[in-house]
C-alpha cells in the first residue's frame, strides 16, 4: 500500500495515490509504458522492482499515460527498505517530470536529421552541377567546332538542357 505521497508525485502522475489500497492493483492500472511504447506489467514497473526483488532503480525512463492525457516523460529511482532480518518493508521512489527535455531532445533529433540531410543534398547538388559543368564545357567546344547543323542543332539542344538542370 502506499503510506505517504505528496502532492506533486499526484501531480506528476495524475490521481490521489491514496486511492490504491494496494500497491500492486495500483501498478497494474498505473498506465506505465517502457520508453520503446510497450505496457508495463506490474512486475515490471520500477516501485514493483523495488518491492518485490529488493533492486534499486537509479533515474531510469519510463512513460506514463495520464487519464485522457498525453504522455509523460518521467524519470524514476526507487529504492527498498529492510528490515533487521533483511527483508523489504518499503520501498521510497521518486518520480521526475522530464516531459520537456524530452521534447527538447526530440526537437534537437529532428533538427540534426534535418540538417544532415540538407547537407547531403547539398554535397550531392554540387558534384552533380560540377558533371554539368564538364559536360556544357564539351558540348560548347563541339558547337564551335562543326559547321554540321545535324550536330550543331543536337549540342544546342543538350546544352538548354544542360542549362535547365
Amino acid at each position: 500500500r502506499v503510506v505517504f505521497s505528496n502532492p506533486e508525485a499526484e501531480r506528476i502522475l495524475g490521481r490521489p495515490l491514496a486511492e490504491a489500497p494496494d500497491w500492486r492493483a495500483y501498478t497494474a492500472s498505473f498506465g506505465a509504458l517502457h520508453p520503446d511504447g510497450r505496457t508495463l506489467t506490474a512486475d515490471e514497473y520500477p516501485l514493483a522492482r523495488a518491492v518485490l526483488r529488493g533492486e534499486r532503480v537509479d533515474h531510469e525512463a519510463l512513460m506514463h499515460r495520464r487519464d485522457g492525457e498525453a504522455l509523460v516523460h518521467l524519470e524514476v529511482s526507487a529504492a527498498p527498505i529492510r528490515d533487521a532480518a533483511g527483508r523489504v518493508e518499503l520501498a521510497i521512489a521518486t518520480f521526475q517530470d522530464v516531459t520537456a527535455r524530452a521534447r527538447a531532445e526530440q526537437a534537437l533529433r529532428r533538427a540534426q536529421r534535418l540538417e544532415a540531410m540538407g547537407q547531403l543534398t547539398g554535397g550531392v547538388a554540387h558534384d552533380f552541377n560540377n558533371l554539368l559543368m564538364v559536360a556544357s564545357g564539351n558540348l560548347q567546344l563541339l558547337a564551335r567546332r562543326t559547321s554540321d547543323e545535324v550536330l550543331l542543332r543536337f549540342a544546342r539542344g543538350a546544352l538548354e538542357a544542360l542549362r535547365r538542370g
